[in-house]
């Protein structure tokens, strides 16, 4: 059974909603993708194939109109001729001649309708092609997402946070050690780099002895 065969009663604005109901639509989108292109495939050779024969239809009714004519032709000259015998043959072989154009003529119109016919499944085939590959391009974006989605959880779910909060403490206890050997470091540095300590009670006697050797000096 085709396509059209399973949603014949289905519009092309309501295929959205035939889909969302199947049980696996992804793999069924593509299938009925694969059966519209086959569709399309057949549907493109009737139509060859039509054209062909309204070509052959069309020679017919040509050959047809030319014999009528010509018929037509040889009973006025067989009765101006007084030939009336070849005027009746020659009105027979015409009138025969008439119902072939006539069948011909019907032929030529049920083909057209036909045709027509064909043109218009065509142009569904074409629409509900459209939709379909619509449709696969939104599923196959969501199976997509949600696949994602439950990675991120899986990845998630194997995460230790015991293990990760008890390494975060490790580094950051760490990186406390550093500084604090840093800061050791730096006063260490300023205690041993700055010379003797200045002893601040005696920085008056200091001064006072500094003033009497330098007038000493100054005399000597």
């Amino acid at each position: 059974m085709g396509i059209f065969g399973r949603i014949k009663n289905i519009a092309v604005a309501d295929v959205n909603d035939f889909l969302d109901g199947l049980e696996n639509p992804i793999s069924m989108v593509k299938q009925y993708i694969r059966e519209v292109e086959e569709a399309a495939t057949q549907a493109q050779q009737a139509y060859a194939n039509q054209l062909v024969a309204e070509r052959q239809v069309e020679g017919l009714i040509a050959e047809a109109q030319k014999a009528v004519a010509k018929r037509t032709r040889q009973a006025e000259l067989a009765v101006d001729q007084g030939e009336d015998h070849m005027a009746a043959l020659a009105l027979q072989e015409k009138l025969v001649q008439q119902q072939r154009l006539q069948t011909y003529l019907d032929q030529k119109e049920l083909l057209a309708g036909q045709t027509a016919v064909l043109n218009e499944e065509l142009k569904k085939l074409k629409d509900l092609h459209a939709v379909l590959q619509d449709k696969l391009l939104f599923l196959t974006s969501r199976a997509n997402a949600a696949q994602a989605i439950q990675s991120a959880n899986a990845a998630l779910r194997s995460f230790d946070t015991n293990k990760i909060t008890g390494g975060l403490a490790r580094i950051e206890a760490g990186i406390w050690r550093s500084e604090a050997q840093a800061a050791a470091a730096r006063h260490v540095q300023g205690v041993f780099g700055g010379g003797a300590p200045v002893n601040a009670g005696l920085q008056a006697d200091v001064q006072e002895e500094l003033k009497k050797l330098k007038a000493a000096r100054a005399r000597g």
